[in-house]
């Protein structure tokens, strides 16, 4: 298995990119995971586990669902390539790495409010937000 992104929600449940599909996995009685349901296809992913949803870029979109995959909606449009997604279910925000914009943009969990956050030298890809209070 390919793991290009995973993301845990407190039941245990496993959200995992596996050759581009999101499956959603769950653990059974011996303490294994099995797959319990299909998404849509995608490439990074993040769950905001504060409000049950997933998101997942698919090259130029960001789209959000819940993980039973029902109410799906785009978040965030891009030229080309979305590489990186972080949530910050707190502020109500979602980080995404815009590769060929050379950008970093937060928008509004639901999509609203999206803005260049930062404007990069390079291609961005991957994107890791610490929520740890110091």
């Amino acid at each position: 298995m390919v793991f290009v992104g995973a993301g845990c929600l407190k039941h245990g449940t496993l959200v995992v990119v596996q050759k581009k599909v999101i499956h959603v996995m769950e653990k059974t009685p011996s303490g294994k995971y099995e797959i319990t349901r299909q998404l849509i296809t995608g490439g990074a992913i993040t769950v905001d586990e504060v409000h049950g949803f997933v998101y997942w870029s698919n090259t130029k979109k960001v789209r959000r669902a819940t993980l039973d995959s029902s109410n799906q909606m785009d978040i965030y449009v891009s030229d080309e390539y979305v590489y990186g997604l972080a949530v910050n279910p707190e502020e109500d925000k979602l980080y995404i790495s815009d590769f060929r914009g050379k950008k970093i943009v937060v928008t509004s969990l639901d999509g609203n409010g999206g803005r260049t956050l930062i404007t990069c030298t390079g291609n961005p890809t991957g994107l890791v937000l610490d929520l740890c209070k110091r």
